[in-house]
């Protein structure tokens, strides 16, 4: 891993906690949403949206698909066929993710020097690292995971899509335009690292439960990312880290 996306994603696990001084805040309007009024959260397909979508090469790394009724349709992420989204069963997804892909796991812990124990988890058989903070003995706080592309060859390498129909490599300007991108997040970025100047550094778009990021180098998409709401306490349950 080069220096330069090391970085990036240094930057990204700060996003999180506000660090970078990116993370949009979210306005209420006029008042506070009552939870009658609420849209309703959307049925989150557990097991994936694509079928066999992580051993299906013609399937993208990811995938965002719109749920929920049409007036309030959420944007939800899949990650080789998994759901990056809290909600209801829909959290359950990371589990199913990090438990199917469990292969050549590895964990390494870090206590930095104000006492922070950070935990970076790599998952090789899906070209996929985990990083978080392990607060005490019971509380774990996921910050993001990310993805390289292209795939690892035995799930389909570079022949395949990373997301919608665009292959790994391709340009920053073409990910906001992708159709499937377009249609769920209106074409545009919806906050970018302060390095990110078209060719480099990072894009992100907003969903329910996290930051969904795009990491780029020598103009070419080299990464995915989901950088978790940290706020979101279902983001915390136990059991979604716990081996298989």
């Amino acid at each position: 891993m080069s220096g330069r996306k090391t970085s990036v994603w240094g930057c990204a696990a700060a996003l999180v906690l506000g660090g970078c001084g990116l993370l949009p805040t979210a306005s209420k309007g006029g008042g506070e949403v009552s939870e009658a009024d609420a849209p309703p959260e959307p049925t989150v397909v557990v097991e994936g949206g694509i079928p066999d979508a992580r051993d299906n090469p013609d399937a993208p790394v990811l995938y965002v698909q719109l749920q929920g009724p049409k007036e309030h349709a959420t944007p939800v992420p899949y990650l080789y066929g998994y759901p990056l989204f809290a909600g209801g069963g829909g959290s359950h997804g990371l589990r199913r993710l990090r438990q199917d892909n469990w292969t050549g796991y590895d964990r390494h812990e870090e206590e930095d020097q104000d006492g922070v124990v950070r935990v970076r988890e790599a998952f090789p058989s899906i070209g996929c690292r985990f990083e978080g903070i392990q607060q005490d003995e019971t509380t774990y706080v996921p910050l993001f995971v990310q993805c390289d592309v292209p795939a690892p060859s035995e799930r389909g390498g570079k022949s395949r899509p990373a997301v919608g129909k665009l292959k790994a490599g391709v340009k920053a300007a073409k990910v906001p335009a992708e159709p499937s991108l377009e249609k769920a997040f209106l074409g545009e970025w919806h906050i970018t690292t302060k390095d990110f100047d078209g060719k480099n550094g990072t894009g992100y778009f907003n969903t329910a439960g996290g930051l969904l990021g795009f990491g780029f180098e020598r103009g070419k998409l080299t990464s995915i990312a989901f950088l978790f709401d940290t706020p979101e306490k279902r983001w915390r349950e136990s059991s979604l880290w716990t081996p298989p």
